[in-house]
């Protein structure tokens, strides 16, 4: 197990986004390189037979992506709580809440301050990667109220 701390997921993202180029035409499979071009497309676990380190490396960066993405809409989540706040005793204003940030909610479902990337296809080793607590408080609060709420 191999465990890093990520400060600043933004530089980090950009100081690594040419050693993913390189490293997605080392891979086994092409869905790193579909999803580099067009970044909507939804990524699905691997299933390749090989899993080298430079899938395990475009998988830590789309992970470490995803986070920085669901950051860069932090005043909805803010908004959000706030919005909460009021309508918590409110049953049918609750469940609007829900509705309303339905789609908010898929941003971070998957996402914790913890990232854990299996090395192997069977294997038990994995690279961990950390967030300051303090980065993802708002929208790892919003994910804890979204779920305890439905």
């Amino acid at each position: 197990m191999r465990v890093n701390t990520i400060e600043n997921i933004r530089t980090w993202l950009v100081l690594n986004e040419s050693k993913l180029l390189e490293r997605i035409q080392d891979t086994s499979c092409y869905k790193w390189s579909r999803w580099y071009i067009d970044k909507s497309i939804h990524v699905f676990p691997c299933v390749c037979e090989t899993r080298n380190s430079a899938c395990t490396f475009a998988e830590t960066y789309h992970a470490i992506w995803q986070v920085n993405n669901a950051l860069t809409k932090e005043g909805e989540f803010i908004e959000a709580l706030i919005e909460y706040s009021s309508v918590i005793d409110a049953k049918g204003s609750l469940k609007q809440w829900l509705k309303s940030y339905e789609e908010l909610f898929q941003e971070v479902l998957l996402i914790d301050d913890t990232i854990k990337v299996s090395l192997g296809k069977n294997s038990l080793e994995s690279d961990i990667i950390k967030f300051s607590g303090e980065k993802l408080k708002h929208l790892l609060k919003f994910k804890e109220l979204y779920l305890h709420a439905r």
